[in-house]
């Protein structure tokens, strides 16, 4: 230790001398503790507990985003696509379908519809040649309609067939009825003739087909 050197004298008659002194240091000094000393264990625990369960947290997180984000796209393009087939319309003059297409199926009808009860449906009709006989054979599809928020695969979807006819030859775009939201209509050519098919949605998501007038009125 490096000493500090003072000079005293005991009284006037004698002479000076030297000694070495140290500085003293009061308890009170030899408790303080530098502003930048390390913390004791027990906080450093603490501080790593809550850097650990901030990281889980966060991580937790930023997963469930990714989840909610990729589901709401896929809720968004499902609802976006529905919503194509609930207002899909052809001109009444499109040819949906000929006698040349053979079983390559043609949709003829796809819109949204109304069963006298009041539920909507998307109702979807395609036609093809089927059997030895080639008859005309529809198939329709009834499809439950959901809201952007409640998409569910869960809903069942109806099909059915109906027997047609072996003698048409072309089948144009069905058009929806503005006056009755379960109704639609099907314009076809035989024999070239024209004729029209009307179609009804049920309340048991089936689809009634009849022919109004034209040459299979009678057959």
């Amino acid at each position: 230790m490096i000493g500090l050197w003072t000079r005293t004298s005991h009284d006037e008659n004698e002479g000076a001398t030297d000694r070495e002194t140290t500085p003293s240091c009061s308890p009170s000094t030899q408790r303080m503790t530098l502003e930048y000393a390390p913390a004791a264990r027990s906080n450093r625990g603490r501080i790593w507990f809550k850097r650990v369960t901030l990281t889980i947290f966060f991580t937790a997180a930023s997963a469930f985003a990714v989840v909610v984000v990729k589901q709401g796209a896929s809720h968004w393009s499902q609802y976006r696509r529905q919503q194509a087939e609930a207002s899909y319309q052809m001109p009444r003059e499109h040819v949906a379908w000929t006698r040349q297409k053979g079983n390559q199926g043609g949709i003829v009808f796809q819109h949204r519809r109304v069963r006298p009860d009041g539920t909507p449906r998307i109702v979807q009709v395609q036609v093809n040649n089927e059997g030895l006989h080639r008859l005309t054979a529809f198939q329709y599809r009834s499809k439950p309609l959901r809201s952007i928020w409640g998409i569910r695969s869960d809903l069942v979807v109806h099909y059915g067939w109906l027997s047609g006819w072996s003698v048409v030859d072309t089948l144009f775009a069905g058009q929806p009825d503005a006056q009755d939201e379960s109704h639609f209509t099907m314009s076809y050519e035989c024999d070239r003739q024209r004729g029209t098919i009307d179609g009804w949605l049920m309340n048991d998501d089936t689809v009634k087909l009849e022919v109004r007038d034209g040459p299979l009125r009678d057959k």
